[in-house]
């Protein structure tokens, strides 16, 4: 028997800069700051997060492009989300900000990973709604 559809209702993006302890550096560069971009989703009555280190521009990008490539969309349909964003993001660059967006959507859409939010449409798959720390791809 096919599973009903359930589709990704709403994604949102926001950016956090947290202060260092002290300042860091890898020898390259030094900060003294992280920024977190943090991924939220809703859909078939879960909620679920992603996240992402990345700068301001990449929760931006989610807001402005991917959020509405994915909204609407099957939650389960994580290879078809994927697909989507990535050829939205061709001309941009493939490497960068624009693939720390894909990423942090893509989490989102992965039932039964981390933090899984549209995967979380389909609680049943979902560990992060069951509670779970698990960070695999969905589970079998």
């Amino acid at each position: 028997m096919p599973r009903p559809r359930e589709s990704v209702d709403w994604i949102e993006a926001s950016a956090y800069a947290i202060p260092t302890d002290f300042p860091e550096s890898d020898g390259t560069l030094c900060w003294n700051s992280t920024t977190l971009v943090l991924v939220e989703a809703r859909g078939g009555g879960c909620r679920g997060l992603g996240f992402t280190y990345a700068n301001l521009a990449t929760a931006t990008l989610v807001r402005r492009l991917l959020a509405e490539l994915v909204i609407g969309r099957d939650a389960m349909d994580v290879a078809g989300c994927w697909s989507a964003m990535v050829r939205a993001i061709r001309n941009l660059g493939r490497p960068g900000i624009a693939s720390m967006a894909v990423a942090a959507v893509d989490v989102v859409t992965w039932p039964g990973g981390s933090s899984g939010a549209a995967g979380g449409t389909a609680p049943a798959r979902n560990s992060a709604i069951r509670g779970s720390t698990s960070s695999r791809g969905p589970s079998k």
